[in-house]
């Protein structure tokens, strides 16, 4: 084979570009349908001894990845994009920019919703420490474990003006805190917070209930 060329297995793949001495060369376009036809996915990028490797776009109904590859996995910057098509038009959800190892976040990197956002370290596809913000104002930074706060850290909750700097269990800050300042709203005839035993307690059946439930992020490899 050599310049340019279709390459297709039983309707299955379909690998369009240029050709040299039998290899491809530079770029590439490959392309992957359903069993009826349908396409299910398509690669625009570079290629090295027929795995995606280099920079290129990884695009299917549900999610866009723009970035390095290599060994066919995000690998290297990158940013993807998750969410759904409809009509013909796709609907951002989620995305993730950063650096990715083997097909997951894991270093410096920013996750980003209509609601939510977090920029700090990830491990292994996890978020590990740094910042979160919520769309009502709120803010957290300090240690996650998974999908929830665990460790030490500082939350501030700009509605009802409640300052929590100390330990958490499983998403639920423990009231044994460092500093600890609440400004009530005087239109409120109450407000009572939880003792820290009562809290503490309740942190660890929340943990036990949810131990190995939390979600993952989909990290199934594009084959």
């Amino acid at each position: 084979l050599h310049g340019n060329c279709i390459l297709e297995d039983m309707g299955r793949t379909r690998i369009e570009g240029i050709f040299r001495d039998g290899e491809i060369s530079g770029t590439m376009t490959k392309s992957w349908f359903f069993s009826d036809g349908r396409l299910k996915k398509q690669y625009i990028g570079d290629i090295f001894e027929g795995e995606l490797c280099g920079y290129g776009e990884l695009r299917s109904d549900n999610e866009v990845y723009t970035g390095d590859f290599k060994a066919n996995k995000f690998h290297g910057k990158g940013l993807r994009i998750v969410g759904r098509t409809v009509n013909n038009h796709f609907e951002e959800e989620r995305r993730f920019s950063g650096e990715f190892r083997y097909h997951q976040l894991h270093g410096e990197a920013i996750e980003e919703s209509r609601h939510f956002k977090f920029q700090g370290t990830f491990k292994n596809n996890r978020r590990h420490t740094g910042k979160a913000y919520w769309s009502g104002g709120s803010m957290f930074e300090g240690d996650w474990q998974n999908k929830h706060r665990q460790g030490y850290g500082t939350y501030h909750c700009k509605k009802s003006d409640i300052f929590y700097k100390g330990p958490w269990l499983d998403d639920v800050a423990i009231h044994r805190a460092v500093s600890l300042s609440v400004t009530l709203d005087p239109r409120r005839k109450s407000s009572t917070l939880i003792p820290q035993d009562q809290h503490l307690k309740k942190a660890k059946t929340k943990a036990k209930s949810k131990k190995n439930t939390a979600p993952q992020m989909q990290t199934e490899g594009w084959g």
